[in-house]
């Protein structure tokens, strides 16, 4: 090859990359994002959504309680060991979609908050000035409510005789 049959135009300039570099885009985070928190995770959600026909039914004839602008029905839970399931009743009536879901999730975080929620299916009604109300008065009649159920279910167990001492009474 001579000299003269070099070329001496250089080729056209390629467009620049879609992506830009990381210092040239200052409102994205780049790099680390520093450490992680210390200590132990927190627990993940301690309970779970009532789901199916079957357990709404079972609802519908469950153990009632009322405290404030709230009713709530609990029923036996089919599978043992297994958390609390909650599901809400929240009418149009208490406000437009941000507050109904404001107010449900208020009652998720106050139903994790309490100390001890058995095991069960729950559900959780709210009438329109239920959505007037703080978080912490709405822990205080939802835990007031639980504990009220709980009793009226010990008593509607005392009441009934259980399936053995029925089967045991047949027998005789």
């Amino acid at each position: 090859m001579s000299e003269t049959s070099v070329p001496t135009s250089q080729p056209p300039a390629r467009p620049d990359p879609r992506l830009p570099a990381p210092h040239g885009n200052q409102s994205r985070a780049g790099g680390t994002q520093g450490a992680p928190p210390e200590g132990p995770e927190p627990p993940g959600s301690l309970t779970w959504r009532t789901r199916g026909r079957s357990a709404f039914a079972r609802l519908r004839h469950g153990v009632t309680a009322r405290s404030g602008p709230f009713t709530v029905s609990w029923a036996q839970a089919p599978g043992r060991g297994e958390p609390p399931a909650l599901a809400f009743a929240i009418n149009k009536k208490v406000g437009n979609a941000v507050v109904r879901n404001r107010l449900r999730r208020r009652l998720r975080e106050a139903a994790r908050r309490m100390d001890v929620l058995p095991a069960g299916l729950y559900l959780v009604r709210a009438r329109p000035d239920a959505a007037a109300l703080g978080f912490q008065e709405i822990s205080d009649h939802l835990r007031q409510a639980v504990s009220l159920l709980m009793s009226r279910q010990k008593t509607a167990d005392l009441a009934r005789p259980s399936a053995e001492r029925q089967t045991e009474q047949d027998s005789m």
